[in-house]
């Protein structure tokens, strides 16, 4: 029997881009998953590397993807921002 390697990542908002850097971490180290697997923003994560590609090449899609969200504030949760940002 093949063995398979499961990422398994967990929702929590913020904790995506830091997913993201332990991913970075596990692609560096040499480990490939045959399985990708999520809740929530894991499942965006997820999503994401099953479009780029479970590689090095969709670890710098998904920064730059956060990077874009960051710019743009979109991660802002005081409601003050959200307000200014949605009326602007």
């Amino acid at each position: 029997m093949e063995k398979c390697l499961a990422f398994v990542l967990g929702g929590g908002g913020a904790r995506g881009a830091i997913q993201v850097g332990a991913l970075r971490a596990l692609f560096e180290a040499g480990y490939k998953p045959n399985l990708l697997v999520g809740t929530s923003i894991g499942a965006v994560n997820a999503a994401g590397l099953a479009f780029w590609g479970t590689n090095q090449d969709g670890i710098t899609a998904l920064e730059q993807a956060y990077q874009k969200m960051e710019e743009g504030h979109l991660m802002d949760q005081r409601p003050d921002q959200l307000a200014f940002h949605a009326l602007s």
